[in-house]
């Protein structure tokens, strides 16, 4: 007979790998006896099991070159799922694991494809297409379409180049805005209340919610008025935002050490003319702009790791020690932002095994927590954070544990993800997301 296996269950199929293997982990006995009543409605409501199958990770799937249908261990799983239940099985293929919570929606990215899905039961509620590749997807300008904000999707233009976005409605995938930005593969956007950045390498843009672009700054790639940036020739690190300031780490050549800059999104000169708020010299290379508040900047750099807070002129407030290996400081790419979530009283920093609290007001570590998987994640009134075991309910004030959630995971020591869209907890798993509900 079936038990509980914890009290967040896997809902509707999301990942046909993880349900059975969630299935698997909850029968009391090595051999598989027939279904628990109900299963098959509480996966598949509608009468049919839609199991996606992410490309992104070819040890799972792959597609056949000949048949371009999808095969392998994911694919196999899913139809023995259906086999078991007595229902047809529908394969939805995901190229890459492109996904973001938008309002009531969670919405996945698959080559021209986006696609949002009711995030209970992984319904595509709505779908856009075009006939180009999709750089990314994000949320941003929360602000907007009563709270909902837009899902943003970057497409590759005809050049190359991220040059085609739209903004949709994530409650119906209707077209909000449109506009022509130039950014090179691998750029990521970031979103804070009103503006959204769009960063990369070298160069970032920054727009308003009716996708009108604000600020840029870097190398840029045509500009209107040449010598308006201070240094074009420098390449990024992480980058940070809050609602009016925007940091990037710069690394410019001949300069002994990094550089924080702290710029304003929508300047008083216009768009190709960079307001400055504070750009300071950093005492060490391979720093990591960790957390921006409105007046503050916290900032580790490794030799040895120690987090400084400088305030808003770009003057050192403080300095903390911090036990925490210099390669945790290398976590975030070139023009990305650290893995930081927040929940309006501390800034909660990944370092790579170690979970760091920051207070929201003075950016000074408050506790830290050794052994995470992934930075924590308001869920309800609680705070979760993923561990090897499953998810650990944290007292946000000391950090400390209260209680652990079993979730069994294919690979208990990989990065995970989390984020909450109502009742329902997001897992990012390398290229797989699972949703999770609450047991009832």
């Amino acid at each position: 007979m079936a038990r509980a296996c914890s009290r967040l269950a896997v809902t509707r199929v999301v990942s046909a790998f993880c349900i059975l293997a969630l299935l698997g982990a909850c029968t009391a006995t090595p051999t598989a006896p027939p279904p628990p009543a109900g299963v098959a409605a509480d996966l598949a409501p509608t009468g049919k099991l839609r199991a996606a199958i992410n490309l992104g990770n070819p040890i799972l799937a792959v597609r056949d070159p000949a048949t371009r249908e999808p095969r392998g261990v994911s694919v196999d799983l899913a139809r023995e799922l259906g086999k078991r239940l007595s229902i047809p099985v529908e394969l939805v293929v995901f190229e890459s694991a492109g996904n973001v919570v938008a309002g009531p929606a969670v919405v996945t990215g698959d080559g021209g494809l986006v696609a949002g899905h009711d995030a209970t039961s992984g319904a595509v509620a709505w779908s856009y297409q075009r006939d180009l590749t999709l750089c990314t997807v994000a949320a941003g300008f929360p602000g907007t379409d009563d709270g909902d904000g837009h899902a943003l999707a970057l497409y590759e233009g005809r050049t190359g180049w991220c040059s085609e976005l739209t903004a949709l409605h994530p409650s119906s995938g209707k077209r909000a805005d449109t506009s022509n930005p130039d950014l090179r593969p691998g750029v990521q956007l970031l979103a804070d209340g009103s503006y959204v950045t769009a960063t990369g390498t070298d160069y970032m843009e920054v727009w308003r919610s009716d996708l009108v672009r604000t600020l840029e700054y870097g190398d840029v790639p045509t500009p209107v008025q040449p010598g308006k940036q201070p240094r074009p020739e420098c390449s990024y690190g992480s980058t940070a935002m809050s609602s009016d300031r925007i940091g990037v780490i710069e690394r410019c050549p001949g300069a002994p050490t990094d550089r924080l800059t702290v710029l304003t999104p929508d300047g008083a000169k216009g768009a190709d003319t960079p307001e400055v708020q504070s750009s300071v010299e950093l005492p060490a290379s391979g720093a990591l702009l960790v957390a921006l508040s409105g007046e503050r900047a916290a900032v580790a750099v490794p030799g040895p790791p120690r987090l400084i807070v400088y305030d808003k002129a770009g003057l050192q407030i403080s300095q903390t020690p911090l036990d925490v290996p210099d390669a945790a400081l290398a976590t975030a790419p070139a023009g990305a932002p650290a893995a930081v979530t927040t929940d309006g009283s501390r800034f909660y920093w990944w370092a790579g095994g170690t979970t760091v609290a920051l207070d929201v007001d003075t950016l000074t570590p408050a506790w830290a927590l050794r052994d995470t998987l992934g930075p924590p994640a308001t869920y309800g009134t609680g705070l979760l954070a993923p561990v090897r075991d499953g998810l650990v309910d944290l007292d946000p004030a000391r950090g400390t544990t209260l209680r652990t959630l079993p979730v069994p995971r294919p690979d208990p020591t990989a990065k995970v993800r989390i984020a909450a869209a109502g009742e329902v907890l997001l897992e990012q798993r390398g290229p797989e997301v699972v949703a999770l509900l609450p047991t009832r």
